[in-house]
């Protein structure tokens, strides 16, 4: 097995969270979730390359906003879209509710 060189420590676990830009909303569940993005897996495709993603955190009350860059895209036999995504310009917040995700990964 190779190595993971990825910067970030990452949840492989699987997190409830909605995609979308403005008021247009999916849901989604998020997988491989680090402090600089994550994969989310749904069944809507999108055409921008920036989305909003809301990441539910357990033990955390209010979804965590992060404004999103989609890296790559990758089309499933099962009719689902897998989007990799770079969180872009989180605020302190955002970033040690993600940091508070991983930390018990570690």
């Amino acid at each position: 097995m190779d190595k993971d060189t990825r910067t970030h420590p990452r949840v492989l676990g699987t997190a409830g969270a909605e995609i979308g830009r403005g008021a247009e909303r999916f849901a989604c569940r998020a997988f491989n979730i680090s402090v600089a993005g994550c994969y989310v897996e749904t069944r809507h495709s999108f055409c921008d390359p920036t989305i909003d993603l809301l990441l539910r955190v357990p033990g955390r009350k209010e979804a965590i906003s992060c404004p999103a860059e989609v890296v790559r895209k990758d089309w499933k036999n099962d009719g689902t879209f897998g989007l990799a995504l770079r969180f872009l310009s989180l605020d302190w917040t955002e970033l040690l509710g993600l940091a508070r995700l991983v930390a018990p990964q570690l």
